[in-house]
């Protein structure tokens, strides 16, 4: 099961639910953002799954997951590398992330 539905995905971005023209690039970006939130943790996506063996305290930290995904989608649908902007981690992401991060070992 995603973190985050193709249906919450439309919804973020504002493509209407029952269109399917964007659905490819859509799905590609939402993996991609994904990808992104749970690297910068340094966990398993597994980690907010309910019921994975791995499931941490999901009721609490999910919907953080779930909104930094959310916004690195955002980022991503709209600043396509065709002119200057931030990259999909922004600040805003990172204060939203920072107390579910797993810390570095220097």
């Amino acid at each position: 099961m995603p973190l985050i539905t193709l249906d919450q995905a439309k919804t973020q971005i504002r493509v209407p639910i029952d269109s399917t023209e964007y659905d490819d690039d859509l799905t590609l970006k939402l993996e991609h953002a994904t990808a992104i939130v749970v690297d910068y943790l340094d966990r398993n996506e597994d980690d907010w799954i309910a019921g994975s063996p791995q499931a941490s305290p999901a009721d609490q930290e999910f919907p953080i997951v779930q909104a930094a995904i959310l916004e690195v989608l955002t980022n991503l649908w709209r600043n396509r590398g065709d002119e200057a902007a931030p990259g999909p981690m922004t600040s805003r992401v990172e204060q939203m992330l920072r107390g579910l991060r797993v810390p570095a070992l220097g």
